[in-house]
Formats: C-alpha cells, sequence, structure tokens
C-alpha cells in the first residue's frame, strides 16, 4: 500500500514541477492567463448575444446578417493584424486589440436597437483576430 501512495506522491510532484516549468516563461504565463480570462468572460455572455439582438427587434434573417459580419471581420483583420505586429511590435498590437475590445461590450450595454450592433460585431471580432496571432505568436518565440 505504500507503494501506492508513493506512485501518487511522484505523480503530483511531477504535475506539480511541470506547471512550475510552464508558468516560467513569461510569455506563455501571460498568455494563458489572458486568453483564460477572455474566454471566460466572453463565454458568459455569447451564447445570449442572439437571444439579446433578437428582443431588440431584428429578424432571424438579420441576426444572421449581424453575424456573419462579425465572422467575415475576423477573416479580414486576420492579415492586417500581422501587418500591424510587424510594424508596431507585438507588445503594442496586443495592448491596442485589448483597449479596442472593452469597447464593444460597452456599445452592447447601451445600445437599444439591433442597428447598433453591426459597429461592437466588427469591432469585436476584428480586435479579437488582431491579438489572436499576434499571441500565439509570442508564444513561440
Amino acid at each position: 500500500m505504500a507503494w501506492k501512495r508513493h506512485l501518487l506522491y511522484q505523480r503530483i510532484m511531477s504535475s506539480l514541477s511541470f506547471i512550475r516549468e510552464t508558468f516560467s516563461n513569461r510569455n506563455l504565463a501571460v498568455v494563458m492567463v489572458t486568453e483564460t480570462l477572455s474566454t471566460f468572460i466572453s463565454w458568459l455572455w455569447w451564447p445570449y448575444q442572439s437571444l439579446f439582438i433578437l428582443e431588440l427587434g431584428a429578424t432571424t434573417e438579420l441576426l444572421g446578417m449581424l453575424l456573419m459580419i462579425g465572422t467575415f471581420s475576423q477573416l479580414l483583420f486576420q492579415y492586417l493584424g500581422g501587418v500591424l505586429a510587424d510594424r508596431f511590435g507585438r507588445q503594442r498590437v496586443i495592448v491596442i486589440s485589448s483597449v479596442v475590445s472593452l469597447g464593444s461590450p460597452l456599445i452592447y450595454l447601451v445600445s437599444t436597437h439591433w442597428k447598433d450592433k453591426a459597429l461592437p460585431s466588427i469591432q469585436l471580432g476584428s480586435s479579437d483576430t488582431w491579438s489572436a496571432k499576434v499571441l500565439h505568436a509570442s508564444v513561440l518565440l
């Protein structure tokens, strides 16, 4: 029975050393923490976004168009994020995209009509796309 406890102790210590080693890389630690928080916060409101827009008077067709605009902006701004990171540096692009993405929930908060949703959808899609590619490149370097 003692050997089982010893084996369990070794596994726990091995896991803890892996976590310690992972967080010793500053870039990886920052990306892990920010992405975890960002993902958690965005998934708090994302499932209710469609219901909220419908409640503001949009039809299902308009809802589909609004969500498509956000997805299409992600496609367009991927390249721009890489260009901005090459020109201004990764850290600036990450900070700027974080600041820009803060505006979207604030616009959602004060909007009273479904027409107010197009701009934040583009804004959130573009800023998330800028930082995503830069964050992934930062981990590798």
